[in-house]
């Protein structure tokens, strides 16, 4: 495992690389999508009636 300060150290690009640690949504995008799944109705099979 490689802590932040040795990561840093050795990136290419050191900026971008703290902006990908910083901004790394994907496990709280997860989280939020299990918890969505289980609490809220799912609208997948909607038909909708047109009369003209």
């Amino acid at each position: 495992m490689i802590d932040r300060k040795e990561g840093l150290a050795n990136a290419d690009s050191p900026t971008n690389l703290m902006w990908r640690l910083q901004n790394d949504f994907t496990k709280a995008n997860k989280t939020v999508a299990a918890e969505e799944e289980s609490e809220e109705a799912s609208f997948t099979e909607i038909t909708l009636d047109v009369k003209h």
